[in-house]
């Protein structure tokens, strides 16, 4: 059988396996009496913001019906939401999100084919290919997303293709097919970039793959045009949707502007400098969120009681409360309690706020961060070193295996409790021998596309982002696995050959 026609059964298994185990997981929730967005796919706090502007959209013809949805529908790039346009557009709203899985379960498919051809181009042998790809296309933990609406239903499949079109460049020497893939490569990148911004760290991987094939010591401009102009094209639909945003705000904003002055909420200018001090030394983003929201949502609704300061207390480590004292904690949290309650009457109202921070958000701010320069100061090592590699732990040390039935109504029986393990195993041990294909002397563009983009990836993550959830690593999920069966290749063949020597 040729590499074709392995990469189709493995395409059709992997959507038949990732059909039979979603719908046996909204099975189980509906026994359960769990919740489902129109009964169709598993519903989160998060995917509305994907979806709730598009519905928008179809009903009434804009996106936001109010100043304050205006603020709100900039929060996110309209990538994902796009698919969602598309299948209501096609089939209409009452039907999209049946079609929008459907369209995910496709993408998951077309992406396994792919990877096949890509495992191949890397590996360069038939079995390592086939079995490599058969590890991502046939566990679950590769598919626990496809009935989600969120940007890992379908960011996974994006970068696949993204790195199907790089790799395929390696296997030409036709000019004209070499630059149609490149350019494949960065329309697909483009709208990676406007579904999940943060994957643009494995980007890093395009420009050596054109500097390999279009650099020339004598005509040295050819490839600072080619990565010009297929820079360009990369960054357009992102370039793009930011000038909208300015045209609607007259300003300039992040590319994912959760904290804007003008929205009402608890995601404000007090909030990001009180994560900014937990952070120090909270690895769990949840966990964060979990101790100040009820404060918030106290505070909005009016009760300042010290009750609810003393339960953030009480969920804050007690070397963090001993260093900076109860007393100035208390005061600290008390202002921030005030300051949520200044918001109040904008809340209620649905109203937009001053483009500027109330004057009492800038004192607790002010105190908060402050706060969190003395302690990162005071204790370099926490922040620096020992809660990233916290974070680094809950992100990395999982099985991925994210599916209701794989948490709740099958734990505990044997059978799943070994794909458990086997699945955290091989998870855990893809992150970890993936980096170590810096290390090895082979190909820049592999060490980029496979390792060095990853390493900035979770790097970013982990001492940047910090709240961080255990999903994140699914869409390059692919690419560790990839670049782990290539480390481990060469070790083995490196082995091989010494024995053989010694022999």
């Amino acid at each position: 059988m040729n590499l074709k026609k392995y990469a189709i059964l493995l395409s059709l298994l992997s959507v038949i396996l990732a059909y039979t185990f979603n719908e046996i997981n909204l099975a189980a929730m509906r026994k359960e009496g769990i919740a489902l967005r129109k009964d169709q796919t598993v519903e989160t706090n998060d995917d509305s913001s994907y979806l709730h502007f598009i519905e928008n959209y179809i009903r009434f013809g804009s996106p936001y019906l109010s100043e304050r949805e205006l603020y709100s529908s900039i929060m996110r790039t309209p990538g994902y939401g796009l698919t969602y346009l598309m299948m209501a557009q096609i089939v209409g709203l009452s039907h999209a999100l049946f079609y929008q899985k459907m369209l995910q379960l496709l993408l998951f498919g077309l992406s396994i084919y792919c990877l096949v051809f890509i495992a191949f181009a890397l590996l360069k042998n038939k079995r390592w290919a086939i079995a490599v790809t058969a590890i991502y296309a046939l566990l679950p933990f590769s598919m626990g997303f496809l009935y989600y609406t969120l940007t890992e239903g379908i960011t996974p499949a994006l970068l696949i293709f993204y790195a199907y079109f790089l790799m395929m460049t390696t296997t030409t020497n036709l000019p004209k097919r070499k630059a149609m893939l490149y350019f494949m490569a960065s329309l697909v990148f483009a709208y990676l970039l406007l579904t999940r911004p943060v994957l643009g760290f494995m980007g890093l991987a395009f420009p050596f793959f054109l500097w390999r094939d279009y650099f020339s010591r004598k005509r040295p401009m050819i490839v600072i045009a080619a990565i010009s102009g297929f820079g360009v094209v990369c960054i357009s639909l992102l370039l793009g949707w930011q000038l909208r945003n300015y045209t609607l705000t007259g300003r300039y904003t992040e590319v994912q502007p959760v904290y804007q002055n003008e929205n009402p909420g608890t995601f404000r200018k007090p909030h990001h400098a009180i994560w900014g001090l937990y952070k120090a030394w909270e690895s769990k983003g949840s966990h964060f969120h979990e101790t100040l929201v009820p404060l918030w949502e106290r505070a909005i609704a009016g009760d300042t009681a010290m009750i609810h300061v003393q339960k953030v207390l009480e969920q804050t480590p007690t070397k963090a409360v001993e260093y900076f004292g109860k007393a100035r904690l208390v005061d600290a949290f008390r202002m921030y309690q005030k300051a949520s309650l200044a918001q109040r009457s904008y809340y209620d109202q649905s109203r937009i706020m001053p483009h500027q921070p109330l004057p009492i958000e800038d004192s607790v701010a002010q105190l908060f961060n402050e706060m969190a320069s003395e302690y990162r100061k005071q204790f370099p090592l926490e922040y620096h070193l020992i809660t990233p590699l916290k974070v680094f732990k809950n992100l990395v040390f999982h099985s991925n295996l994210s599916l209701y039935v794989f948490q709740h109504s099958w734990r505990g029986v044997v059978l799943m409790e070994l794909l458990r393990w086997i699945c955290f195993i091989i998870h855990a041990s893809a992150f970890i021998l993936c980096f170590l294909i810096v290390l090895i002397k082979t190909n820049i563009r592999y060490k980029a596309l496979f390792g060095i983009s990853i390493i900035l990836y979770i790097f970013y993550l982990t001492y940047f982002q910090r709240g961080i959830e255990e999903r994140y690593t699914l869409p390059i999920l692919a690419f560790a696995i990839l670049g782990a069966a290539f480390v481990l290749k060469q070790l083995l063949e490196r082995f091989s050959k010494k024995s053989h020597n010694q022999g």
